[in-house]
């Protein structure tokens, strides 16, 4: 994902049963914050444009330690940070 500290975005509160394949998210794991895209299946397939982005798989998807949760969906970036 290409956003930069200042990004304006606009999100949607993420449910688990909600989460969209492929769709950008805000994960949160052992406290920190991170974005990454869902991948539903258990293997990643690495295709064009994907390449070198980072997905969370279901089985990752959990409260516990190295598990992440989904906090919220990026629908747009409303303003992009110039510099």
């Amino acid at each position: 994902a290409d956003l930069r500290e200042g990004d304006v975005i606009f999100c949607k509160d993420a449910r688990l049963p909600d989460l969209v394949a492929h769709a950008l998210y805000i994960w949160r794991a052992d406290g920190s914050l991170f974005l990454a895209r869902y991948q539903p299946l258990p293997a990643l397939e690495r295709v064009g444009d994907r390449v070198g982005e980072r997905y969370v798989t279901k089985q990752l998807i959990g409260a516990g330690e190295g598990e992440a949760m989904p906090l919220a969906r990026i629908v747009a970036i409303a303003i992009r940070k110039i510099g």
